[in-house]
C-alpha cells in the first residue's frame, strides 16, 4: 500500500491492528515506517516456526525431533533479528533469546502434543477464498486444523489467554468462515497460549457457528471500507488507550506524536 493506493486484500493481523490504532496501522502499512520492535516479537516468530516443525512431525505420525525442531527455531530466530531493528530489553543478547527459546519449545512441545489434535493442516494459508463486499480478499495463516476441523490459535508471551478472550476474539471467528464456509455445526476453536519464559501452556477452547462467522466478516467488511476512507481523506485516528500503546508492542512509540515517546 501507499498513501495514494491500497492493495486488494486485507489481512487478519492488518484488521486487527486496525481496530487496536488506526495510527499505528498508517505508519505501518500506509507510510511504512520502520520502527523499533520489542524482542519478545522475535521470539514469538522463531517459537512458531518450531511448533510448525513439531506438527509436521506429528502428522506423519512420529515423535517430534526436538534437535531438528530447535534448530529450525534457532535459524528462524537468526533470520529475525536481522530482518528488523529489536530492542533488547529482559534478554539483553541474542545468545541469552536463543537460550530462552530452546526452554521454551523444550517444554512447550509435549505439552502442545496432548493440547492439540492430530495435524491435518499445518499452517494453513488464507488466500483468495474469501473476499469482501468491495472485492479485497482475506489473506492470513491458521496455525493449526486439526483431523476433526479443530482450529487452533498459537500466542506464544504476554498474558495467557482467558476463557473471555476465546469466547471473544474475532481472529478465530475469521478462521472459521475460511475453513468451514456456513454450515450448521459449531467449530472447536482453541486459543493456545505458551508462556515465553517457562514454556508453560494454557488452553482456552470456544466454539464458533454461522452467527459468529458472520459478525466477523461483517466487521472486516467494515474495516476494509473504513481504511478506504482513511486513504482518501489521509485521516487515521490514534487510540492511545491500550497495552499496545507500549515501546513492548508498538514499534513506532518512539515517535508516535499522540501518545508515544515522541508525545513527551
Amino acid at each position: 500500500m501507499t498513501d495514494e493506493t491500497r492493495s486488494n486484500h486485507i489481512s487478519i493481523t492488518q484488521c486487527r491492528q486496525w481496530l487496536k490504532c488506526q495510527y499505528q496501522f498508517y505508519l505501518s502499512r500506509i507510510a511504512r515506517r520502520s520502527g523499533k520492535y520489542g524482542v519478545k516479537m522475535a521470539l514469538g516468530i522463531a517459537a512458531h516456526k518450531g511448533i510448525a516443525q513439531a506438527n509436521m512431525f506429528r502428522q506423519n505420525g512420529v515423535v517430534p525431533d526436538m534437535d531438528v525442531v530447535i534448530q529450525q527455531a534457532s535459524q528462524e530466530l537468526d533470520e529475525e533479528l536481522t530482518r528488523r531493528e529489536y530492542v533488547f530489553s529482559e534478554m539483553r543478547t541474542p545468545e541469552e533469546i536463543q537460550r530462552r527459546l530452546q526452554k521454551v519449545l523444550k517444554v512447550a512441545i509435549p505439552q502442545l502434543d496432548k493440547a492439540t489434535g492430530p495435524p491435518m493442516l499445518i499452517e494453513h494459508k488464507i488466500d483468495g477464498g474469501v473476499l469482501m463486499e468491495d472485492g479485497t480478499e482475506l489473506t492470513g495463516y491458521i496455525d493449526l486444523v486439526d483431523v476433526n476441523g479443530s482450529i487452533y490459535d498459537f500466542k506464544v508471551g504476554g498474558k495467557p489467554k482467558s476463557q473471555k478472550d476465546a469466547d471473544k476474539d474475532i481472529q478465530l471467528s475469521l478462521y472459521r468462515f475460511a475453513i468451514h464456509g456456513l454450515h450448521p455445526t459449531p467449530t472447536k476453536v482453541s486459543l493456545v497460549s505458551v508462556d515465553s519464559k517457562t514454556g508453560d501452556v494454557k488452553t482456552a477452547e470456544s466454539l464458533r457457528d454461522d452467527s459468529d462467522a458472520m459478525k466477523a466478516y461483517e466487521t472486516v467488511n467494515a474495516v476494509s471500507k473504513q481504511i478506504e476512507i482513511a486513504i482518501r481523506d489521509n485521516n487515521y485516528v490514534p487510540n492511545v488507550e491500550g497495552w499496545w500503546c507500549s515501546p513492548e508492542y508498538c514499534e513506532h512509540w518512539d515517535t508516535c506524536p499522540y501518545g508515544g515517546g515522541g508525545s513527551k
